[in-house]
């Protein structure tokens, strides 16, 4: 079988005068189906460990605020106790919880005990220049590799 299918929309020559059941017009309502289908996977939401490391960055992006000064140690791990210690505002406590709620409280579990045991992964709040980066960010994922990652122990750890 020949590989000359045609996949965009550009591909295709005289688009505007073909008959409605000829080739050419299966070709067109392929290509923008495939189109159609290409926007909405790039469009959809992140879900599992990427949207949580994006959450977790955008957290420290916005709690380092618009000063790029470089954190000192000290300061790093303050701001991971308070990430640690956030409130989920949407989470009623008169109700019972719901599938999601569990999930949330047995990420934030989770990560609780890695910061106390191997240490919290965090972005580099100690070099200006990934402030910089981190600042310049936009929420994406793609982007997100784009900025230094550290690992960050309790005091308590052994380093």
């Amino acid at each position: 079988m020949p590989n000359n299918r045609r996949i965009n929309l550009k591909d295709i020559k005289k688009k505007d005068t073909a008959h409605p059941y000829s080739r050419r017009a299966k070709q067109i309502s392929r290509a923008i189906q495939r189109t159609e289908k290409v926007n909405a996977y790039k469009s959809r939401p992140l879900t599992g460990p990427q949207a949580l490391k994006c959450d977790k960055f955008s957290w420290f992006k916005y709690a380092v605020g618009d000063d790029a000064k470089p954190q000192t140690l000290e300061e790093v791990r303050e701001l991971i106790d308070e990430y640690l210690k956030r409130e989920f505002e949407d989470i009623d406590l008169k109700k019972p919880s719901s599938f999601k709620e569990d999930i949330r409280k047995a990420q934030h579990l989770a990560e609780r005990q890695e910061y106390l045991t191997s240490g919290l992964e965090i972005p580099d709040l100690m070099c200006a220049k990934s402030i910089k980066l981190l600042r310049e960010w936009d929420g994406d994922w793609n982007g997100i590799s784009l900025v230094k990652v550290k690992k960050i122990n309790a005091p308590s750890a052994k380093q």
